[in-house]
């Protein structure tokens, strides 16, 4: 899932083990992962005996449950950002408001500037 529901660098693993269907599958996917990113990393360090039964364990866990729809989430990010945008933008409008005052205000009624009017 793109943007932010996640990325697509690594493998989907959800709903892998109903994919996979038994935990000798999963177990065995897991002793060597075949995706392009996982490969060089795996290879020189495969996962322990004991890490694959806790990870086929997990996912033969989560299998029961769906996983959550995060549309609601995107959405309360999205308006919190544009909350967050909008009140540092203000806030900067008030702090540097009176920023140049005096320095305009000196060059305004210098005579100078009023003979070119």
């Amino acid at each position: 899932m793109p943007a932010l529901g996640g990325g697509r660098l690594g493998p989907d693993l959800t709903n892998v083990f109903e994919r996979l269907k038994s935990r000798a599958a999963l177990s065995a996917w897991l002793s060597a992962p075949g995706t392009e990113t996982m490969l060089p990393i795996f290879k020189n360090h495969p996962l322990k005996q004991d890490e694959i039964h806790a990870l086929t364990a997990y996912f033969e866990l989560a299998a029961g449950h769906s996983p959550a729809e995060p549309t609601g989430s995107r959405v309360a990010f999205l308006l919190i950002g544009l909350a967050l945008a909008a009140s540092i933008v203000f806030g900067f409008d008030a702090i540097w408001k009176n920023r140049f005052t005096s320095v305009r205000r000196t060059l305004v009624d210098s005579p100078q500037v009023r003979g070119h009017r």
